[in-house]
């Protein structure tokens, strides 16, 4: 079986959940909260740290990927600096996948 996989706005790619009944990925956004996006060594968002605010418990962190602002939120100590590149990479358990042309959620 072939693995499902959605391509992002920056041309990377992203796997999808084996249960999903899709008849093109093409036909689909894809969507995270920052709580639920990761720093990996070897995720497929190549993203630059543009801002980093401690907030107490987490640290918000915002970065720019192709012109695009993402941000992602860590409740542990990370030390990354403004101007670093990072690899990012969501938690497969909490994208939410919706049809592109009428908005409504699949998953």
């Amino acid at each position: 079986m072939k693995e499902k996989q959605a391509r992002l706005f920056n041309g990377a790619f992203l796997h999808l959940p084996d249960n999903l009944n899709l008849a093109s990925e093409d036909d689909i956004l894809v969507g995270f909260r920052p709580e639920h996006l990761k720093m990996t060594a070897n995720g497929p968002i190549k993203a630059r740290v543009t801002a980093i605010e401690p907030t107490g418990p987490e640290t918000h962190i915002y970065c720019d990927v192709d012109g695009q602002e993402v941000c992602f939120t860590s409740n542990e100590r990370i030390t990354i600096t403004r101007g670093e590149t990072v690899r990012l990479e969501p938690v497969n358990a909490y994208v939410h996948i919706f049809d592109a042309s009428s908005g409504k959620r699949i998953n």
